[in-house]
């Protein structure tokens, strides 16, 4: 962020993750988890969720950074990213779908505060994960956080749709993640 200080840069977008949102365990269960949800780090530390409470300081920093030194910080909260890959190699969340398609379960992979029969993963296809990045960039009215998923559970992207961001269905990522991995020899 001193980087971007020094060189004058008007506007930084911030990849942070749904896990700075919501882990988070006295927000009320019935309210929508928006822009006003923040992970509780020390409740984090406490749990030893340690990814969490690092995306949640340091989304909360960098906002205030912005704020502080005049440079519109826009950050970018993505639900479980699936989708088509392009690397070689597999990410944790490539990992965790890959094994839903083999049968296993591996979501303990995430730092959700349920166990894993409780949870509800929200989810964003990485098509739409690198748009709405773009949005955030390129739209001069974003601004602030921006929550990213494609899943109508207790989580909004409300701030996002209205900057004009769309997503795919879930089933649409899930077929053209078996596709690719068919293509990748990764499903075998």
């Amino acid at each position: 962020m001193n980087a971007c200080l020094k060189s004058k840069v008007n506007k930084v977008v911030v990849v942070s993750s749904i896990l700075a949102v919501v882990v988070n365990p006295s927000w009320p269960k019935d309210q929508i988890v928006d822009e006003n949800c923040w992970t509780d780090p020390e409740f984090c530390m406490k749990t030893e969720k340690w990814y969490c409470a690092g995306k949640a300081v340091s989304e909360r920093e960098a906002l205030e950074f912005g704020k502080k030194n005049n440079i519109n910080v826009v950050s970018v909260c993505p639900s479980v990213v699936f989708g088509p890959i392009l690397q070689s190699t597999l990410c944790t969340t490539n990992i965790i779908l890959l094994n839903l398609f083999k049968g296993k379960n591996s979501f303990n992979l995430l730092e959700f505060d349920k166990p894993e029969e409780d949870i509800d993963i929200p989810i964003v296809d990485v098509r739409d994960c690198a748009n709405a990045l773009l949005l955030a960039y390129e739209n001069p009215e974003a601004e602030g956080s921006l929550r990213v998923s494609n899943e109508k559970l207790n989580y909004t992207c409300e701030k996002l749709v209205n900057l004009g961001w769309n997503y795919r269905s879930l089933e649409k990522t899930l077929v053209d993640s078996v596709e690719n991995m068919k293509e990748s020899s990764l499903l075998s």
